[in-house]
């Protein structure tokens, strides 16, 4: 929408500019666009992001209600948060990223708009154009992140044209590289979406809609384990630290009866106690689950207890597992039952733990409370704790 006139009262800035007929998001809502009034919106919109390219201006909030239907086209408007790319970012522009259903992946992790952000907001709106919905619905903030983030765009209907939506679905892929190049090439898209084709030439298109589909599931599935991963990340490096300051509390206890004990990490192994005498814990690096353990086993870490390294006389395991999102480490100790004629998983006579082959057998067990032939003892790893293995393993010396 071009400004007529531009003036000040006090510290109000007025744009004048013509009288719009009505917002795109008005006529989706009336549905009384046919299909290729609907693509020629389309094309209209994304000539107006082609035309702001050249100034060059980003929008960063381009949706249908700042789509304004003038003189039989369909024009921007509405720049509250625009961006000048000639400038730098600390200008009052940068104030807000954009209207959350509209906003591309990266912008929910706080990277700086682009070109390729205008064009995901573009891929947005061509599917509410094109359907009348959203792709993405999430009830609050938190269910938006997740779906643009991690979910694929649902399938378009079969009445939109293979080469439109094959052009959608590119325009909402996760990750920026996948999306067009820019605007101009989403007019170019959409010029060659309009003309009549063979029906080879149809096949074609969707073959590479169906091709395109299968790689926005891909896509997202990728996202999803990448997200899983990261969360997984963050758990394990505070379950570390939270180990390593209990063993540091440990060590504190242990000094004030015997001064020469000390604390000793190397990667996943810490070393307690004197020259004579010491516990080694040591964290396994993690395993895969068997598959008679349960797909909700909330471990996230395990280890072991022993006098020297390479579980050398062990004393012990440890188990770091999550509860309602949280980490907190307990310690596993295991004697025989009664009833077990033969048992061939440590002393008979004394509480023991298990080697990690042996621990990832016998996961599925520690889950359930049923008859075994051993029994399973289990309590917080607290520093006090430490301090009584390191008394144990002062006694065995």
């Amino acid at each position: 929408m071009r400004l007529l006139d531009v003036g000040r009262v006090g510290d109000d800035l007025l744009l004048v500019m013509p009288l719009a007929d009505r917002s795109l998001s008005a006529a989706v809502r009336a549905d009384d666009l046919d299909d290729l009034a609907r693509v020629e919106a389309l094309r209209q919109v994304a000539q107006g992001l082609a035309e702001l390219a050249e100034i060059p201006v980003l929008n960063r909030d381009l949706q249908p209600a700042n789509v304004l239907g003038f003189a039989g086209l369909w024009q921007l408007a509405d720049f509250g948060i625009p961006r000048n790319l000639l400038e730098s970012t600390d200008t009052y522009t940068f104030r807000s990223p954009g209207t959350l259903p509209y906003m591309a992946p990266e912008l929910w992790i706080g990277q700086p708009a682009t070109v390729k952000t205008d064009l995901y907001a573009l891929g947005v709106l061509a599917f509410e154009v094109l359907t009348g919905a959203r792709p993405f619905t999430g009830a609050d903030e938190a269910a938006l992140r997740r779906q643009h983030q991690q979910d694929p765009p649902p399938a378009l209907s079969r009445d939109v044209p293979a080469a439109v939506a094959l052009l959608v679905l590119r325009l909402l892929a996760k990750d920026p590289a996948a999306r067009p190049q820019d605007a101009r090439a989403v007019v170019e898209a959409l010029d060659a979406a309009i003309r009549r084709l063979s029906p080879q030439q149809e096949a074609l298109r969707e073959a590479a809609l169906a091709a395109q589909q299968r790689r926005s599931w891909a896509d997202a599935a990728s996202a999803v384990l990448a997200a899983k991963g990261a969360l997984m990340g963050q758990q394990i490096t505070q379950a570390l630290a939270d180990l390593h300051a209990v063993l540091e509390e440990a060590a504190d206890q242990a000094r004030e009866a015997l001064p020469e004990v000390q604390l000793y990490r190397r990667g996943l192994l810490w070393e307690l106690g004197g020259d004579r005498s010491k516990i080694v814990v040591e964290v396994w690096p993690r395993f895969a689950p068997r598959p008679e353990v349960p797909a909700d086993d909330p471990l996230l870490l395990a280890g072991v207890v022993a006098a020297a390294a390479n579980a050398t006389r062990p004393y012990a395991n440890i188990v770091c597992e999550l509860n309602e999102g949280r980490v907190a480490w307990s310690l596993l100790r295991f004697r025989a039952s009664a009833f077990a004629s033969r048992y061939e998983y440590g002393p008979r006579d004394r509480l023991h733990r298990f080697g990690s082959y042996t621990f990832a057998r016998q996961r599925a067990h520690m889950l359930r409370s049923a008859m075994h032939v051993w029994h399973m003892d289990k309590g917080p790893l607290t520093a006090e704790a430490v301090v009584d293995l390191l008394r144990e393993a002062i006694s065995r010396s």
